[in-house]
């Protein structure tokens, strides 16, 4: 009779561990793997850099005992309960496939860890694609971004071109399939009107999940933007370096 009075509540639940690099973190995840929906951000705060997981839990025994859980995988870090903010105002009523698809892309991740720099701009190239976003005027946007965010000291030391070799380049299918099922159905939903913030934070927060730096972020869409004005009419599946 004493589980009756576990109320059920699908919720996200939000952990902070300190003290492990982003390498360290896919590596134990993948040895030891959760048995719940899950999804993480790198992030840096007052207190240093950590890994913010997210835990889509039932009730909050559970969440006592996931809690106890993580603590015992990463014994030699810093585990701390907060509160999930679901970031309505950045996702409005797509935030439920911005959730969804950070899951999915989440377990690829762990299963093949950290991904090269070739992986992110095929990465970053389908999602342009799928947001129909693979123009001058939003690479533009996304690169004034940083540097309006950055005062343009970014921008201005960044080497734009990623370059590493010639050959024709296309994206893991796996992954090219998570993006086809996790992220196009929600695409006719979106407002017009918010597509380009939209696109930026799902590139934004799926490089930040394949660990690529503000930096490398912007080298990467300044790279299209320079492909994009020298190439308007190129649009084919894959990438040519």
């Amino acid at each position: 009779m004493g589980n009756l009075s576990l109320k059920v509540m699908n919720m996200w639940y939000s952990f902070h561990i300190y003290g492990i690099s982003p390498e360290e973190f896919l590596e134990t995840m993948n040895r030891n793997r959760l048995d719940r929906k899950y999804f993480f951000i790198n992030y840096i705060d007052y207190n240093g850099f950590h890994i913010r997981l997210r835990l889509f839990l039932q009730h909050a025994q559970e969440k006592r005992e996931y809690q106890a859980a993580l603590r015992e995988r990463f014994p030699h870090c810093k585990v701390v309960e907060k509160i999930y903010d679901p970031e309505y105002n950045v996702y409005g009523d797509s935030l439920n496939v911005y959730e969804e698809y950070s899951a999915a892309l989440s377990a690829y991740l762990v299963e093949h860890g950290r991904v090269d720099r070739m992986t992110m701009l095929l990465t970053v190239r389908k999602l342009l694609h799928v947001f129909d976003r693979a123009d001058v005027r939003y690479l533009r946007f996304h690169v004034a971004w940083w540097e309006k965010g950055t005062g343009g000291h970014l921008i201005s030391r960044i080497q734009a071109s990623p370059q590493t070799g010639t050959g024709e380049h296309t994206l893991d299918r796996k992954l090219e399939r998570l993006i086809d099922e996790f992220v196009v159905p929600g695409i006719p939903a979106m407002p017009e009107t918010s597509k380009d913030r939209l696109c930026f934070q799902f590139i934004h927060m799926t490089l930040n999940k394949m660990n690529c730096t503000i930096a490398e972020e912007a080298a990467i869409l300044k790279w299209f933007l320079k492909t994009k004005e020298e190439n308007p009419n190129e649009i084919s599946g894959s990438l040519l370096l």
